[in-house]
């Protein structure tokens, strides 16, 4: 799961949302441009994640958390953080054409390191806990330390076990608790809820009892509980979305890979009209990898592949794991790019 790893999350715009942050073309690396007549600032920063704020000749400094202002046939120049009276900075930072892509980040609570400069589309506040109260506790704990952007929660992580011991999977239990307290606690802070869903009490005990406890972080003698069943989890994606806040979905490659019910979980997410992003988890460290998982007994022989998608109701937005782990959003975005390129020429092939 991301817990291991510092990951982005990159993703396509829909033609709705393309539409509604339509630009002609603005330069992401620092190089002048020409404003036209009906751009705005949520466009710019749609278009170049990571930009602090734009200079203008005649605006200044604006599209900050301070000033939004721009004028028809201005010159302006994207700042990573360099003030406007230094001029224009270029860097070698491809310039992104309007609706191409979204950036986002997996930000551990243990470890917050992130990509700079911001504000992010997604900002995902991952823990590794698969119960609401701990989950959002520890996100709580961090949230000072969080880049700014669109904030979501993360429920679930990739092991069956917490490091201190005991299970953090999803099992009946954990997720009825859930559905009892989502709509109790506080979430005004977050855009939605992202499901890690990669292991669950079948998967963790199946792998015991295959001797693969280590591929799922199990532990002998931990009560994993009962697995929930893929209706149990739209129940839960339907609470979220009752609390007018977005449903993502996330799992490692193609399908979670310490599920019983892997290819049930899997499908019922990516035909439904509730969860808006799905995101498979690539890794790669900065080389895109299209490495499946094989049908096991611990996700329950599952035979999903990425063919799978075709139909898929929300937007994909693969996570990757950032070249030699950086966090410089500028020097990563050419390699992200590049690995998005590539996983659509192996997804064609």
């Amino acid at each position: 799961g991301p817990a291991a790893f510092p990951t982005a999350l990159l993703g396509t715009l829909g033609p709705q949302e393309a539409a509604l942050y339509r630009v002609e073309k603005v330069s992401c690396d620092g190089t002048k441009f020409t404003v036209n007549s009906g751009e705005t600032c949520s466009g710019y920063h749609s278009a170049c994640a990571g930009v602090w704020f734009f200079c203008c000749d005649k605006a200044g400094q604006t599209c900050s958390k301070d000033k939004s202002s721009l004028y028809a046939k201005d010159s302006c120049w994207a700042s990573y953080g360099k003030s406007c009276d230094e001029g224009p900075d270029p860097k070698p930072s491809p310039t992104m054409e309007p609706g191409s892509l979204k950036v986002g980040n997996w930000i551990k609570t243990w470890k917050t390191n992130m990509l700079t400069p911001g504000p992010l589309e997604m900002v995902i506040c991952f823990s590794g806990w698969a119960k609401l109260s701990t989950a959002l506790g520890e996100c709580e704990r961090v949230k000072g330390s969080m880049p700014p952007g669109s904030r979501w929660l993360s429920i679930g992580g990739g092991n069956c076990d917490a490091s201190s011991g005991g299970s953090v999977t999803f099992s009946q239990e954990i997720l009825q608790d859930f559905l009892d307290n989502i709509g109790k606690v506080d979430l005004s802070s977050y855009q939605g809820v992202m499901f890690d869903l990669e292991t669950n009490s079948g998967g963790c005990k199946a792998a015991i009892a295959a001797g693969q406890a280590s591929k799922c972080g199990a532990s002998s003698g931990t009560d994993y509980g009962t697995s929930p069943s893929a209706g149990m989890f739209v129940q839960a994606y339907k609470a979220v979305q009752a609390l007018g806040k977005g449903v993502a979905v996330t799992w490692s490659y193609q399908m979670p890979y310490c599920m019983d019910n892997s290819a049930e979980i899997v499908n019922t997410a990516i035909h439904s009209d509730v969860v808006k992003v799905v995101s498979p988890q690539m890794y790669g460290g900065g080389t895109f990898n299209g490495n499946p998982y094989a049908p096991e007994v611990r996700n329950g022989n599952s035979k999903v592949a990425y063919t799978d998608y075709q139909n898929v109701k929300g937007q994909i937005w693969p996570s990757y794991t950032l070249a030699d782990g950086a966090y410089d959003t500028s020097k990563n975005l050419q390699t992200m790019e590049t690995m998005q390129q590539n996983m659509k020429d192996w997804a064609k092939a």
